[in-house]
């Protein structure tokens, strides 16, 4: 291990805001790279020279500039090898305390950056694994995805589904043991989970925390929910509606928007409807469909009469040619209405970019 810049410069920072001498950390060859004099960093320190030679605490009792002055000069031992070494400025008798004290906090400050670094490096490797692993279509057969796999203790036959969670609040998920994390577009997290008892808890977080959720299929094939739980996330959105968190609720319509059903004559009169009063009836016909087909339920959503969603109704018969209370044809206009909502988004989602 060596000794870095920035490392060395925080320790005597750090150091000289407790203790009323100058520090000075050199390197594994005896030059200053830290210093409270800045003057003298680049400098061959001769004391920290004999330390590093001699393999032990050198006291120089006179001020040699820039190559040293009176003080002690005590090596930093690491891994069983010296990776540098501390000089304290001052009488000798008064800072070789110091100086043993600076050498061991020095010691222990290193210890936590390489496992800082070690740690950082694993997640790096972990993150690396796990983008693979959602980009893979047939994980259990991939090579190199096993490899990584076995490296990470990571079991690729278990069933697994893939959670989005997306909100403020969505980074701050603890994750359980056997769970996995991965960053998705801000705000959201791709969230990976084995058991009933982790979804439970995802779900519990999302209504706790006010984030949205997308479920996808408990599987082996990571992609395949990935997207699926990425596409309820969307749907979600498109439909607003917030009880829609499973793929399995969401997966007709995903193939209907996937398919692109040709429908000109439908579209003509569902264009001709959303001309009409800001897409009044169009809002109407919705409302209907969501609620099927219940009048009652339907007028009270939309705080009219009765009478008033029946006039509507049979409004947009008469303008388009297609009775609405034919489930047949209403759905053939939701169809149409899902499309026309989906590129309203994706333009919306061009210019936001």
């Amino acid at each position: 291990m060596k000794l870095s810049v920035s490392l060395s410069q925080s320790i005597v920072d750090r150091m000289m805001k407790q203790i009323p001498y100058n520090i000075n950390m050199m390197n594994e060859h005896g030059v200053i790279i830290a210093s409270g004099d800045p003057n003298r960093i680049g400098s061959r320190h001769i004391g920290a020279v004999s330390a590093i030679e001699q393999d032990k605490t050198i006291v120089l009792v006179d001020d040699y500039g820039e190559a040293g002055n009176w003080g002690v000069n005590m090596p930093i031992r690491f891994d069983n090898e010296i990776i540098g070494v501390i000089g304290i400025t001052g009488s000798p008798a008064e800072v070789s305390p110091f100086a043993r004290l600076l050498v061991t906090a020095t010691t222990l400050l290193l210890k936590q950056d390489q496992q800082s670094k070690r740690e950082e490096t694993r997640h790096t490797q972990l993150v690396r694994f796990l983008s693979s692993w959602l980009q893979t279509a047939e994980p259990t057969t991939d090579s190199f995805l096993k490899l990584e796999a076995r490296t990470n203790q990571i079991d690729l036959e278990i069933p697994r589904r893939v959670i989005c969670l997306s909100g403020k609040a969505a980074s701050n998920y603890q994750l359980d043991v056997n769970e996995f994390q991965l960053p998705f577009r801000p705000p959201s997290q791709l969230i990976i989970v084995q058991t009933k008892h982790g979804l439970n808890r995802l779900i519990k977080f999302a209504q706790e925390n006010d984030c949205q959720i997308g479920i996808g299929s408990l599987t082996t094939n990571l992609q395949r929910s990935s997207t699926e739980a990425r596409q309820t996330l969307y749907l979600q959105n498109l439909l607003s509606n917030s009880a829609l968190k499973y793929y399995q609720q969401v997966q007709f319509t995903d193939e209907l928007l996937q398919r692109r059903l040709v429908l000109p004559e439908m579209t003509t009169a569902f264009n001709q409807l959303e001309q009409l009063n800001d897409g009044e009836l169009n809002h109407t016909l919705l409302a209907y469909f969501q609620l099927n087909g219940h009048i009652a339920d339907t007028a009270q959503l939309l705080h009219i009469h009765r009478n008033t969603l029946t006039y509507r109704i049979n409004q947009a018969k008469e303008i388009t040619g297609y009775d609405f209370h034919d489930y047949h044809n209403l759905f053939q206009w939701y169809v149409v209405w899902l499309y026309h909502r989906a590129d309203q988004k994706m333009q919306k989602s061009s210019e936001s970019n």
